[in-house]
């Protein structure tokens, strides 16, 4: 059985708008996580724009199959009527890529000093 990837509140929020909003983000970068543990050797290749934020564009089959893995994974949790946008997106797939090239441990870790130094400020 695979563990649940929990983005923990000592970890701040992915999205920063809470709620459902924030929930759908968690729900992606769980099953983001789990795809890759199916898929070890997959190298998924997105493209971007600059200055440019919640379009972020599948380059190769690794990338649509994970694309299609997170816009599902809030669908089946929270209905039809329950996609995520364009941003919710690109905010996790830049954490996804990081955790496929660094691990959950250490996301974890940089996640938790990125929330200490906000709160400190």
């Amino acid at each position: 059985m695979n563990p649940t990837y929990q983005h923990t509140p000592d970890m701040g929020e992915i999205s920063g708008f809470g709620g459902r909003y924030e929930e759908c983000c968690q729900v992606m970068l769980d099953a983001g996580v789990k795809w890759r543990e199916r898929f070890p050797e997959a190298d998924p290749k997105f493209r971007g724009f600059q200055n440019v934020y919640g379009l972020c564009m599948p380059e190769n089959g690794w990338a649509r199959s994970l694309e299609r893995c997170l816009v599902q994974a809030p669908i089946a949790r929270f209905g039809d009527e329950y996609g995520p946008s364009g941003a919710q997106f690109q905010a996790v797939i830049e954490r996804l890529m990081y955790v496929f090239g660094n691990g959950w441990p250490s996301y974890c870790s940089k996640m938790r000093r990125v929330h200490e130094k906000r709160q400190a400020s």
